[in-house]
């Protein structure tokens, strides 16, 4: 039954065009299965299925916030269910330690980019950076960066991750 679902799943990327997603699977998921076996597939499937659902998450926290999060509106919200994502992370906690980093992951990229339009002058340097940290793009991830900070002072333990990533930096 397995088996006939990755055909059919194999069966629709070739007609929409699109080919399979291994490049963007998870380092280590796909060790151990022989190329072109169901369970590699399925892995596969499931690694890029996490990934998708990782990205919509982190779109949430953005859009939502952190204080009150509940799994089950989060998941709705993200097209999914609760139990899928205890599936795909394991725990709440899990999820939301990865998705806080995938979050300052792209908080750097939206800093960094643009640091190599070779700038001349301190003032070029200062006004673009300023106007990148000023932008709305930015403020959604400054917004979730001090409401996990705010929660990580009074709640160490659980947002222990966050406080090593933050000092390291």
């Amino acid at each position: 039954m397995t088996l006939r679902y990755d055909n059919e799943v194999a069966q629709d990327r070739r007609a929409r065009g699109k080919r399979k997603p291994n490049s963007r699977a998870r380092k280590g998921v796909l060790a151990g299965f022989p190329a072109g076996s169901p369970a590699r597939r399925r892995a596969t499937v499931n690694a890029v299925r996490r990934s998708q659902l990782l990205e919509r998450f982190v779109d949430y926290l953005l859009a939502e916030g952190l204080a009150g999060l509940s799994l089950r509106p989060a998941a709705e919200a993200i097209g999914t269910s609760a139990r899928m994502l205890v599936h795909h992370f394991g725990s709440k906690e899990n999820l939301l330690t990865e998705a806080l980093a995938a979050a300052r992951a792209r908080q750097i990229a939206v800093v960094s980019r643009g640091h190599d339009q070779g700038i001349s002058s301190f003032d070029g340097v200062f006004r673009a950076s300023w106007a990148r940290l000023a932008s709305e793009e930015f403020r959604q991830y400054l917004h979730l960066s001090y409401e996990v900070l705010a929660l990580a002072l009074r709640d160490r333990r659980r947002y222990r991750s966050f406080l090593a990533t933050l000092t390291e930096e």
